[in-house]
């Protein structure tokens, strides 16, 4: 005897989960302060849904989340039935200590301003770079002292 064995197939809808830089791995703030983590992607359908999960809670439907707490934060975002997941990492850094005295350069002078932290970067408003700049000719100065993300300016 022949034995007929019935054959069951299952049609099911499944989610592609795809792997996509939406966030970047770390970001760097002062203490105290909030970063405001987005997923961006340019694939993304007009029906999106976006699933947070933070340090401490679960947020949905934020397409910016304010992070106020240091730790990992994961992104999930569902696309057209399409899967994107990412996350990043949300680091508190010090606010850079800045002690500046006002300068006073005589005629035919110069004066060497600015700090040395080899963790900084700095940004003055004559695009210099470095710590520590030379000084000729009175005005007012400007500098951008980073800490990793977490950045003063200070003016003399």
């Amino acid at each position: 005897m022949k034995k007929i064995f019935p054959y069951l197939f299952i049609l099911s809808a499944y989610s592609f989960k795809a792997q996509l830089n939406l966030l970047p791995d770390t970001v760097g703030i002062c203490k105290g302060d909030t970063a405001f983590l987005e997923g961006k992607s340019s694939t993304f359908s007009k029906n999106v849904s976006y699933h947070w999960r933070t340090p401490t809670s679960i947020k949905d439907n934020y397409k910016i989340l304010p992070a106020r707490e240091e730790g990992k934060y994961y992104l999930k975002i569902n696309s057209n039935n399409n899967i994107y997941t990412d996350s990043c990492f949300v680091k508190y850094y010090e606010k850079p200590k800045l002690k500046f005295n006002d300068t006073l350069i005589c005629n035919s002078s110069s004066a060497l301003i600015g700090i040395k932290n080899n963790t900084y970067t700095y940004l003055w408003n004559t695009d210099e770079t470095q710590a520590r700049i030379r000084v000729e000719t009175p005005g007012r100065y400007s500098v951008k002292i980073n800490n990793r993300g977490c950045a003063v300016t200070q003016t003399f």
